[in-house]
This record gives structure tokens, sequence and C-alpha cells, in this order.
């Protein structure tokens, strides 16, 4: 599941949807269709930010509404405590945008960043001295240990402090957010590989069962000798 672009932009396909949404929802009373939305998958539930202001307000406000829509999500590792808000979170897991250039159909999930970020936005990354890898937590590619130039300024710059006593208090208190925040994104790539697994083993299961269906076919009509072209 993932936002084919940003909350409240489509295609010509999701707009026609969005009409007919509108005069549906219109015939509806309001705590039914919230009570309806609550069961969406988060996907489903950002397109209905397109619906109309209402639901735009609805939907990107309530903070109960996306928690309940998370809490669905077999497996999804729970939201950290540093990303606030549950939409955020949704964006982030499934999202498809970039967060820095809002580019549609882009953005790569870089869970150590908390970010999606697009390949051009990738190659502005800053790569992190060694000396540096426990304080701050790294996005790895290609070898390299990246992050983004804000964050590394602010960390450097944390560094510098001559006062030891509050120097060794920082940096430990780094070390135990570095391995946090690298630790959940451990889990929430090993989620990714488990959904995929699961999408694959279910598309296979799905061409077993269309491959047999023609099979059957094939043999109620009187076709039997062709099946085995098709084993």
């Amino acid at each position: 599941m993932s936002y084919s672009a940003p909350l409240g932009v489509g295609s010509r396909r999701t707009t026609a949807r969005v009409s007919g949404l509108k005069h549906h929802c219109s015939r509806l009373p309001v705590d039914i269709i919230e009570e309806i939305i609550s069961w969406l998958p988060p996907a489903s539930l950002g397109r209905w930010a397109s619906v109309d202001s209402h639901f735009r307000r609805r939907v990107l406000g309530s903070d109960g509404l996306w928690e309940r829509v998370l809490q669905l999500v077999s497996g999804l590792p729970d939201r950290p405590s540093e990303i606030k808000r549950p939409i955020d979170y949704a964006r982030l897991v499934f999202g498809t945008w970039c967060f820095q250039c809002k580019r549609a159909r882009a953005g790569v999930a870089a869970y150590e960043l908390q970010l999606r970020l697009c390949d051009s936005c990738r190659k502005g990354l800053d790569r992190v001295l060694p000396m540096h890898s426990g304080l701050i937590p790294y996005f790895w590619h290609h070898g390299k240990r990246l992050v983004t130039t804000a964050a590394y300024t602010a960390l450097k710059a944390c560094l510098q402090t001559e006062d030891q006593a509050s120097l060794m208090k920082f940096r430990a208190a780094q070390e135990k957010r570095t391995s946090e925040v690298m630790e959940h994104a451990r889990r929430l790539y090993s989620w990714e590989r488990e959904q995929t697994a699961l999408r694959r083993s279910e598309q296979d299961r799905l061409r077993t069962v269309k491959l047999q269906t023609a099979i059957d076919l094939l043999k109620a009509e009187g076709y039997g000798d062709f099946v085995p072209c098709f084993q």
C-alpha cells in the first residue's frame, strides 16, 4: 500500500472517484462516514483528504483517526516518539514522494533519517565521519553513512562545547538516541521485506488458482488433451 501522490493530489482516475465520493458522502451522516474510514488502509485514507475541504480537515487533522488506522496494519512497528503525529508516520511508511523536493512517486525510505528521498536529494546528503557514526542516525547507502546537512551541522556544533561534563552527557544521550532510531529503522526494513514476501506469495497463489481454473474449464469443454501445454 502506498499513496499515489501527496495528499490531495491524484490522477484523472482518482479525481473521478473523488467526484463519486462527494455525491455519496453528501447522503451519509458524518459519524457513519468517520466509522467507515477508520477501517481503511492508510493509502486509502489519505485519498479521502481529496474529497473536499471538509474531509481534508477531518482526515488530516484527526490524530486519533490515523492512530487507529495504523494500529490495524499488521506487524507495523509502533510509531517512534520523535515522530509526533500519526499522519507523519503514515507518510514516512506509506508515502511515495520525496520529503525535500516534493517530487511525486520518487521518494525511497531512509528510515534512519525519518525521511523519504528521491535520487537527487539523496546525493545532497553529507557523509558521516567514522568518529561520529555512533552519535547520529545515518542512512547506509552504497557503502556510505549519510545524514542531512542540517542534522550533521547541529551535531558538530554541539560537540564544540568545552564543558566536559556537558559534553559527556550529550554524547551519552546521542548514543542512546542513535541506537534506538537505528533499531527502529531496522525493524521497519524487516517489516517491509515481510510485506513484499507476502504480496509475492499471494500473487503466486492467485496465478496458481487462475491456471487451475483455466485447466478445469478446458477439461469441462472437452479439450483435456491441451492441458499438458499449460503445465
